[in-house]
């Protein structure tokens, strides 16, 4: 499928990949209204990748999962992940977990509508944020714009 008006954003998204897999990691964060064709943008995009990307979903729930995301990218992570979450293992721990999983090869973290995450999921993206450049990987994250404000500064149901 051709994503009309869409190049530029394709063209980032693969960039920052390329660059990722070069040791260069980056966040990049993708915002945009209710059906502006976020999921179909980052679902070329991913369709473009030669691994497929691990891919969080936080869900419109009026009780969201703690860190449904991480959840959703657990297992393919690796150890020691699942079992921390499992055992309701430190934040600190999981975070460190998480970003240990991203150093250790190229990876490719999605993280589909931010904007409805709980609290644990807000902090992790926070913490990986401060700490992507330092991994070869990208992590993307897509949310419903707030006008030139920028991502939620609190994650939660809206």
């Amino acid at each position: 499928m051709r994503l009309l008006e869409r190049e530029h954003p394709l063209d980032v998204l693969t960039e920052r990949a390329r660059r990722a897999v070069a040791g260069d990691g980056s966040l990049v964060l993708l915002a945009g209204e209710p059906g502006i064709g976020k999921t179909v943008l980052l679902r070329a995009f991913a369709s473009a990748l030669r691994e497929p990307p691990l891919w969080g979903m936080c869900d419109a729930l009026s009780t969201p999962r703690p860190l449904g995301p991480l959840r959703d990218v657990a297992v393919d992570l690796g150890a020691p992940l699942p079992d921390l979450l499992r055992e309701g293992a430190p934040q600190h721990e999981v975070f460190a977990a998480v970003l240990a999983a991203l150093r250790d090869r190229p990876r490719t973290l999605i993280v589909e509508d931010l904007h409805w995450a709980d609290e644990a999921t807000a902090d992790l993206v926070r913490f990986l944020a401060r700490r992507i450049a330092g991994t070869p990987s990208l992590m993307v994250v897509s949310y419903r714009g707030r006008g030139r404000s920028g991502p939620p500064a609190r994650a939660g149901p809206r």
